[in-house]
């Protein structure tokens, strides 16, 4: 029992000391600037950043957002390319997917038409090709499941 914890205490150090080491190295820093449009700014909430690093929830930084302050500007730090979620607390979208890897200082539109969403995937983002190829990648699978899903009922 005392070699099993033993071994166990030593794959989490190594594993603590693997996310240090990338999360204390500057070029694995990303930003993120974000500007809402006015109704989703008209109550004052905040932005969340948060990801699945190496299984374990981060919280990269978070923002507050009112009338008058309806852009800010969020960092973090990633291994490689990941994906990082944007969660607003009030209104627009509840998940917003990016993807960021490290020295990426991109900038995202979040507006009106996105509200109400639970996952949103825009296409409002400069500085960041591989979200775009997500976003991409997501409408195109949307119109064939629609269309596959259309073909379904006509056969019936």
């Amino acid at each position: 029992m005392k070699k099993g914890i033993t071994i166990l205490t030593m794959v989490m150090c190594t594993s603590n000391l693997f996310a240090q080491k990338w999360a204390d190295n500057p070029a694995n820093r990303f930003a993120v600037t974000v500007r809402i449009d006015s109704a989703i700014a008209s109550e004052p909430q905040k932005m969340y950043m948060y990801s699945m690093v190496e299984r374990e929830v981060q919280l990269h930084d978070s923002i507050s957002f009112d009338s008058v302050h309806r852009v800010g500007t969020m960092h973090g730090t990633v291994p490689y390319e990941y994906n990082v979620n944007l969660l607003l607390q009030r209104r627009g979208p509840k998940c917003v997917p990016i993807v960021v890897k490290g020295g990426d200082s991109l900038s995202i539109h979040i507006g009106d038409e996105d509200d109400g969403f639970r996952l949103r995937y825009i296409n409002k983002v400069e500085g960041s090709p591989s979200t775009l190829e997500m976003v991409t990648r997501q409408f195109a699978e949307r119109i064939y499941q629609a269309t596959w899903h259309a073909g379904d009922l006509q056969s019936h």
